[in-house]
């Protein structure tokens, strides 16, 4: 092989080396920096499966704006991304997917250049309003109990005016 054969051959190793860099940069940006992150605490009855919606102002809830998660006895902690607060004004979370007493004990949503969204405290389970589906909801020291009427319960939350700080 001859000097400028190996010289070219570098100088395409070397851009798309640089190629595949700039996309993983890219898709780590969009995909991981540019979402949030929700940290779930939650004591269930059966198996079943915890979902968050989210919406902007103005928008309908969708399953392409979703995540769900399987939550099962014996086992409490969870999480998952949902979308960018920045884009976000409400939250709509469904408990179960089937006749099941669900216990939220804390729900921490994340997002770097944002302050957290605590759902943990009376004042901050108060803010949780029923929409759907909901037979009775029990707030006291261990968190928010949830006792659905049927096999799809809602639960509202309208996030707060956020500011991205640097």
């Amino acid at each position: 092989m001859t000097l400028s054969a190996s010289l070219l051959q570098n100088k395409r190793y070397v851009i798309v080396s640089l190629f595949l860099a700039v996309v993983a940069s890219l898709l780590y940006h969009f995909l991981v920096e540019n979402r949030a992150y929700v940290e779930l605490n939650v004591q269930t009855d059966k198996r079943t499966i915890f979902k968050i919606y989210w919406k902007q102002a103005g928008g309908e809830w969708s399953e392409e704006r979703m995540a769900a998660n399987v939550v099962k006895p014996g086992h409490t902690a969870y999480s998952f991304r949902i979308g960018d607060l920045n884009r976000i004004s409400a939250l709509r979370i469904d408990p179960s997917e089937r006749i099941a007493t669900v216990l939220i004990r804390s729900l921490v949503i994340t997002q770097r250049g944002f302050p957290p969204i605590r759902i943990d405290t009376k004042e901050a389970f108060e803010q949780l309003r029923p929409l759907a589906g909901i037979r009775e909801l029990t707030l006291d020291d261990q968190g928010l109990s949830i006792v659905p009427a049927n096999k799809d319960p809602w639960l509202g939350y309208d996030l707060p005016t956020l500011t991205r700080q640097s």
